[in-house]
């Protein structure tokens, strides 16, 4: 993958990252940070980076992204790859940023897990 300027400049409040089997529930984490988690969109693929792993995505790799909202993780976005055995989660601040995150992943061709759409519609 290109080291291109990203498509979307994000500035996101992010409060932290995990990283957690996707057959589990995304809050069974194998690992979770607050230190320098991120997330970079480019025209063809995102960068994210959770705990001790940095990753890579072409947006037809992810499953779907997923969207949940509680008091410890405040309001998250799951990226689940086809592959592999890792779920990729961020925690951002506001939902106005979920929601511009989301309608561009969304027009980019990734799969809207129900509770994301269901927050698109709120």
């Amino acid at each position: 993958m290109e080291n291109n300027a990203p498509s979307k400049e994000w500035k996101l409040s992010l409060r932290g990252g995990s990283l957690s089997l996707k057959f589990l529930p995304y809050w069974f984490s194998v690992g979770h940070n607050n230190l320098y988690p991120s997330l970079k969109t480019y025209d063809d693929f995102l960068k994210i980076r959770v705990v001790f792993r940095k990753k890579e995505f072409f947006y037809h790799e992810l499953e779907g992204v997923d969207f949940s909202a509680g008091f410890f993780q405040g309001n998250a976005l799951s990226f689940i790859p086809r592959e592999g055995f890792f779920r990729y989660t961020v925690a951002l601040q506001e939902k106005d940023d979920v929601k511009e995150v989301l309608l561009f992943l969304e027009k980019k061709g990734v799969p809207l897990m129900e509770k994301a759409r269901r927050f698109l519609r709120e």
